[in-house]
Formats: structure tokens, sequence, C-alpha cells
């Protein structure tokens, strides 16, 4: 992240002499955006105007990324595939945060389709095995350890900390999923060697220390995030190690701004949040609609429920 805040620093230094230079506006944003602080990004991203000569490809692609991180799924959408028409559908990052976008919605055929997309674009960039491999984790796909293979491969082959990234997240997340914590805490570990701040990474492995009982070294994990980095993720889990420390109303706050969301991680963390205070009805409500949208496979709600807890 260093070379990203040198240069948004840079670019701030431009507007400060030309406050209405929008390239600099664009360039900054970008650099926010590296750097997962998605609010003030998209506060630079509205001041530029949506006309054809200066709003583009990078500045679309940006706004599309964080308001996908910030939780507005419809807007993060409406964004990306702006990003789609504005580089001429040649580019692979929108089809891949399209793809991502839509699988984390529950939308598995549509993803299916926009990975097809992807796919025959003929790039090497390692996008369409990610892509594949996170659908056949989120779907309780039985081809999952076909396409772990194969990522593992490709990180062999060619050494992308990016592809490493993604295989260790997925990887983390299998072993949590099969309850080996300190396996997926390995994995975190592993992945963290090659991006130490990678935010979802680092939230991830906070949560595998919170189920594994180490509620305190999971809240140290999670302060290693700047608190200007905006992510759904973040806050669930946040809100789950708040209610590990009897804070209901501080956990319900963390999640407010995601009242109508259907994400996997803020379905499960309002039903934690509800299970910790004693509102079964409201628990139950929670648990049908993650049941619909996200159970099968070898993932449950009980399983948000540290180790240490009777009954767990």
């Amino acid at each position: 992240k260093g070379r990203y805040r040198m240069a948004a620093t840079e670019f701030r230094k431009i507007l400060e002499q030309r406050p209405n230079y929008h390239k600099a506006k664009s360039g900054l944003a970008q650099a926010l955006v590296a750097q997962g602080k998605c609010e003030e990004a998209i506060n630079w991203l509205n001041e530029i105007p949506r006309s054809k000569n200066i709003w583009n490809f990078e500045t679309a692609s940006a706004e599309g990324l964080c308001r996908y991180r910030m939780g507005d799924d419809s807007g993060a959408l409406a964004a990306t595939e702006e990003a789609l028409i504005l580089g001429g559908g040649r580019e692979s990052n929108p089809w891949y945060q399209l793809a991502i976008i839509l699988m984390h919605n529950g939308d598995f055929e549509g993803s299916k389709m926009v990975l097809a997309r992807l796919s025959r674009l003929g790039k090497s960039d390692g996008s369409v095995l990610m892509g594949y491999t996170w659908l056949a984790y989120l779907s309780s796909s039985e081809d999952l350890p076909i396409y772990l293979n194969k990522l593992h491969g490709s990180v062999a082959a060619s050494g992308s900390g990016r592809v490493a990234v993604q295989y260790q997240l997925i990887n983390g997340r299998r072993w949590m999923d099969l309850n080996n914590y300190k396996k997926a805490i390995k994995s975190f570990e592993e992945g963290l060697r090659k991006s130490f701040t990678h935010a979802r990474l680092v939230s991830w492995k906070a949560e595998a220390l919170r189920r594994n009982g180490e509620i305190h070294n999971a809240r140290y994990m999670m302060n290693r995030i700047e608190s200007s980095v905006s992510s759904r993720l973040k806050a669930a889990i946040e809100a789950r190690i708040l209610v590990d420390l009897g804070k209901i109303e501080e956990a319900r706050a963390k999640i407010a701004d995601q009242s109508n969301s259907l994400d996997a991680d803020v379905l499960a963390s309002r039903w934690y949040i509800a299970r910790g205070e004693g509102n079964l009805a409201e628990a139950e409500r929670y648990a049908a609609w993650w049941d619909e949208a996200w159970g099968g496979g070898n993932r449950s709600l009980s399983q948000l429920i540290p180790v240490y807890e009777e009954g767990r």
C-alpha cells in the first residue's frame, strides 16, 4: 500500500494547485480505492463530471469496486456495467468484478455466464480460474477440490501474489467450514505473507481466531485494518466480536448501514446478534433467510458460535 499512499499524496498536491483538475481527482480516487478507503474515494468520484471526455473506464470501475465493498449492490452493479461499456468489454477486471458481485449475492447462474464471457477474452491473468474457484466454493460444489488444485498449480507456475492470496482465502474458508480453525489460521497467515495488509485476509483470520475462542487476539487482528477501510465483511466480523464481548448495541450499530443486504456474512451476523440478546424469533427469521440463500454444503450458522461455548 505504500506506493498508493505516495500516489495519493502527489495527487493531493496537484489538487492544491489545481482544484478542478478532474484527472487528478480520478487518480486520487483510484489510489484511495487501492488502500480500501472507499468512502473518501466515492466523495472524490462524485466531484468528477460524468461527461464523455472525463468519466472513463477507470473511474467507473473504481466506483463499482467501492460500492460493492460498502454494501451498495445495486450501485456496484450499475457502475461495473458502465465500466464494461466504457472499456468496450475488452478489460478483464470489470468482468471478474461483476462475476464476484453476482455470486456473492447468490446469483450463481448469472456469475457462470459472466465467467464464460471473461474466458472468451483470452486473458491470462488468472481471473477466470479464480472466479470459477470462488463460484465452486460459494455454491458448495463438489468440484471445489479440483479447482483448488488447479489454482494451487497456477500459483506455483506463475508466482502471482494476487492468485496466491485468493487461493489462501478460499482454502482458509474451506478449513473453517470443516471446523479446523488452526489450519484455517495457517492458510490466512500464508496469504498475509504475500499481502500483509489485505483486509479480507486479516478479517477472516480474525474470524477464525474468534471461533477458536481467541477473542482478544481476534480483536487485535481487526485493529490492524485502518479505520477508514470500508467493508461489509469487516463490519460483520467486528459485530460478532462485540457480541462475544457482550456489547450487543455496539454490534447492532456496526451493521446498521447494511439493513437491506442479503450478503451471507451480514445475515450471519444479524442472526448472531439476535441470538446473543436472546431474541429467538428474530434469530429464526434471519436463519431462514440465510438457509434459503446460503445453506448447504458444510456451512451452518452454528459454526459462528465459538468453540468454548457449551454445546458447540
